[in-house]
């Protein structure tokens, strides 16, 4: 079983491309846990794929435990491929168009064209956080925040909500790489806890 999450193949012609989508969760017991492209003709172009704005995370499978790819370019923009297991996030050759973050080195992003590998993208678990289908939020200290390009960025994330926004707080906003946007800062709070001990009985004198 290939493509746990998507399969991508094309005979003679084809290309599609994806936008604020999330694919996670997934698994397969051969080639790309997310997402396998692979083509009939291996001396074709095909398929043509793109990712913008996608998040392509905790996914498994022996070979691209989130991406194979095999025949035909997979093109990333700002889009997190992140957290696989069983193999690598990628296995093949993905085209790094602009600002995409690899939890590994397997992508092969390494910094060019603003990119990050080696980068912890901390998403939390899939939950509904507003909008028709569930997503993964960027949790404090993810290196996706604002890190994304805004050129042919999104206007609106995965849940129609607005692009881009300040989410580190330093005034400026920003895109966010992956199909979700933080939309305000995440606060901490470390005021330390006043802990009151309380005796009671008497002393016995």
């Amino acid at each position: 079983l290939d493509g746990g999450g998507l399969y991508s193949f094309a005979t003679t012609s084809g290309s599609g491309s994806l936008s604020n989508v999330t694919i996670t969760n997934n698994s397969a017991t051969g080639n790309g846990g997310g997402l396998r492209a692979a083509g009939a003709n291996p001396n074709l172009a095909l398929p043509n794929l793109s990712l913008r704005h996608a998040t392509v995370s905790h996914n498994s499978a022996p070979n691209g435990s989130n991406i194979s790819r095999s025949t035909g370019p997979v093109s990333l923009r700002n889009t997190i491929v992140s957290d696989g297991s069983g193999g690598a996030n990628c296995a093949g050759v993905v085209i790094n168009t602009v600002a995409n973050l690899d939890s590994g080195t397997s992508c092969g992003f390494g910094t060019a064209n603003t990119s990050k590998s080696n980068a912890e993208a901390n998403l939390s678990d899939l939950a509904n956080n507003g909008g028709p289908t569930e997503t993964r939020a960027l949790l404090s200290g993810s290196a996706a925040i604002d890190a994304g390009n805004a050129f042919n960025g999104d206007p609106v994330d995965q849940r129609n909500l607005p692009r881009p926004k300040d989410g580190d707080g330093n005034g400026t906003a920003l895109h966010d790489i992956g199909a979700y946007e933080l939309q305000t800062p995440i606060t901490l709070d470390n005021t330390a806890p006043v802990i009151t001990k309380v005796v009671t009985g008497s002393l016995g004198l």
